[in-house]
Order: structure tokens, then C-alpha cells, then sequence
């Protein structure tokens, strides 16, 4: 599930707890903070530290898959923004995430064993515009958030001579009768700009291809238990192009493993919320494709 609709979940859980009275002086800034912790596997079969990490998961040059073994790890998200009106907020999201134990081996595209790099790096930074009830009737509502993708000076971005990326974030959130409920998808469509889609370097026999276009679809079921408490769940999956790919409308890879993930939120205070989830590949499951995590996320809104 997308930071996004986390940070929407969250806001509609803080409308049970009272607005503090310093908001009025501020109420037109937005800021949202997002942390996670990506912990062990139900599997016992990793070494200790390592665990299933779908964002290691993937294609390699050869079109191979990718190993799904990495650090347990800490990704946040920064988001700060202001209130145009009432349904528009524009802001600048930041996120970065940290590999926290050395040493976890897994398998190369060569079949060699490697070891992960500990430590923090850093993505892209976005610009957004988000609209929130773009549509609203008796049936649904529609938030839709566009975006602006500003290459990171850091690490790949500069490698790779990406200019710009240009995205459209629409949610779909259905009304139902009964209250507790709620269901939705959230659709994502991002089309990357680099100086040349795919670069041969000197004594590579295969081109580096870069990802120029991504899509993800991912349909969520919230159920609220009560004031505090709330069951959620979510599929997500992912496709990309890369290269020259991005001409056809017929060629797609999968970006990463398509996971499913259920969890349980607890609204500690205005703005606060705390949760815990298990992460889980649709595709040849077992064991080994789990996770468990926890969440926290704080929010002026």
C-alpha cells in the first residue's frame, strides 16, 4: 500500500480524537512523517538479520529474477506541504531507508554469492499536487495525487542521467452501508525521462536498459474495529518497461514480487498512529517470501 493512502487511513482514524488548539495557527501546514521497520521472516532458513525485501526483488539485464534477500530495514518518509484549499495540498516528499546489519549474502545475476552494503540510501524526491475528492457521489470518491520526480543527486539518479520523472496517483474509495468498512485501489502510472533510454558501456555485452515506465495496481479492504483500532489489507502489484520498451503499449515486465499484506493500526493520540503487518508474495509463496513489520506514522493534517 502506497504512503499515500496510509497517510489518508490516518487522517480518517485522527477524526475521532480532538484537533489540538495550536492547529488553528497553523492549519493550512501539512507535514507527515512515516516510519517502518522491515523485520524477520517466518522462515527459519535466514541467516540472522536478512529477511524477504520485495524492493530487492526484480529483473536483471538478462531478464532474469532478482534475489529477494536483504537487511532487515528502516525506510521513512518526509512529506511537508501547505493547503491550497480545502481539497488541495501541495508538497515535497522525501524518503530514504537504511540496510541495518552487514554482511547478509545473497545470490548475484551470475549465480555468485554476494554480501548486501549496510547503510542509507536515499530515492527520488517528489513534488505533488494532491486533490482530494476530485469526484464524489453517493457510491465513491476519487483523491487523485500528480506528481513531479526529481532525479536523486545521491545515488542512481545521476549514474543513470535521469532528467525528470512525471507521475498520476488516482484512488478509487468505494461508500459502503456498513461504516467500519472501507475498499478501494489505488492506481499508480509513472513515465521516466532519461538523456537515453538504454546505454551499452564500454565492455558490457549487454545494454543497461533503464526503467522508463512504471504502473502499479493495488486494491485494499480496511475494516475499523473501533475508535482506536483498525484491521488493514492490501494486494500490490507491479509492472514496469525499460528502455526502448516504453514505445510499444504491448511490452511490460514485472517490477518487482506482487505481495499481499494484512495488519493491525492503533490510533494512540491525534496525528499518531502505530501498526504491525505481515508481508506476503502471491506468487509461489512459502515461507521464505514473508515478512512481518511495524509502522508509525505522525501527521499535522
Amino acid at each position: 500500500m502506497s504512503i499515500a493512502h496510509a497517510q489518508v487511513n490516518t487522517a480518517q482514524n485522527n477524526k475521532k480524537k480532538k484537533i489540538p488548539a495550536f492547529r488553528k495557527y497553523t492549519e493550512k501546514i501539512y507535514f507527515n512523517y512515516f516510519l517502518q521497520f522491515l523485520g524477520p521472516s517466518l522462515s527459519p532458513e535466514y541467516q540472522n538479520g536478512a529477511t524477504y525485501n520485495r524492493f530487492k526483488t526484480g529483473q536483471d539485464f538478462k531478464g532474469d529474477e532478482l534475489d529477494y534477500i536483504g537487511s532487515h530495514q528502516l525506510f521513512h518518509a518526509i512529506t511537508i506541504g501547505y493547503k491550497i484549499s480545502h481539497n488541495v495540498l501541495i508538497n515535497y516528499g522525501y524518503t530514504f531507508q537504511d540496510d541495518i546489519n552487514k554482511g547478509i549474502r545473497y545470490t548475484d545475476s551470475f549465480g555468485d554469492t554476494q554480501k548486501r552494503d549496510k547503510g542509507v540510501s536515499d530515492n527520488n524526491k517528489r513534488i505533488n499536487l494532491t486533490v482530494f475528492n476530485l469526484v464524489n457521489n453517493d457510491y465513491f470518491y476519487i483523491n487523485n495525487n500528480f506528481f513531479y520526480e526529481i532525479s536523486s543527486t545521491i545515488n542512481s539518479g545521476v549514474v543513470q542521467d535521469m532528467e525528470y520523472g512525471l507521475g498520476i496517483e488516482p484512488s478509487i474509495n468505494f461508500y459502503h452501508d456498513h461504516a467500519p468498512l472501507s475498499t478501494g485501489v489505488i492506481f499508480l502510472i509513472q513515465r521516466n525521462y532519461f538523456k537515453n533510454n538504454e546505454v551499452t558501456f564500454e565492455g558490457n555485452t549487454f545494454p543497461t536498459r533503464y526503467q522508463t515506465l512504471l504502473a502499479q495496481f493495488a486494491p485494499y479492504l480496511n475494516y475499523r474495529i473501533d475508535d482506536y483500532w483498525q484491521f488493514k489489507s492490501s494486494l500490490i502489484f507491479d509492472w514496469d518497461q525499460r528502455g526502448d520498451q516504453v514505445q510499444s503499449t504491448e511490452e511490460f515486465n514485472k517490477n518487482m514480487n506482487d505481495v499481499g499484506r494484512v495488519g493491525l493500526d492503533v490510533l494512540i493520540d491525534y496525528g499518531v498512529v502505530a501498526g504491525t503487518f505481515l508481508e506476503f508474495a502471491l506468487e509461489d509463496p512459502h515461507l521464505k517470501k514473508t515478512a512481518l513489520g511495524a509502522t508509525l506514522n505522525f501527521s499535522l493534517f
